[in-house]
């Protein structure tokens, strides 16, 4: 296989391949990171039981002021995205 050049269409920088390689292993490692908290803090029938294991755990160690904070926070993130969404679809296709 001939090394792509600069110019070709299908040329990758080694930034961008160096970028996704560490957004990945940093939102892998994140996961993780959370799982094992939910683990630490909630039994593992609790966790069975819950829909909203974040919440439970948000609960149990903030209590429910925390819980409050965490559903707006959680509500603030929905339509941020949704705003973005709604600005740049009109966008893509004109």
């Amino acid at each position: 296989m001939m090394p792509r050049a600069k110019g070709d269409r299908d040329y990758i920088h080694p930034a961008f391949s160096r970028s996704v390689m560490v957004s990945v292993s940093t939102c892998a490692t994140l996961y993780i990171i959370i799982c094992i908290c939910y683990d630490a803090v909630l039994p593992s029938a609790a966790i069975a039981a819950s829909s909203t294991v974040a919440l439970d755990v948000v609960r149990v160690t903030l209590g429910t002021l925390g819980m409050t904070v965490a559903g707006m926070l959680v509500s603030a993130s929905v339509l941020g995205s949704m705003n973005v969404s709604l600005t740049t679809g009109g966008r893509l296709f004109q």
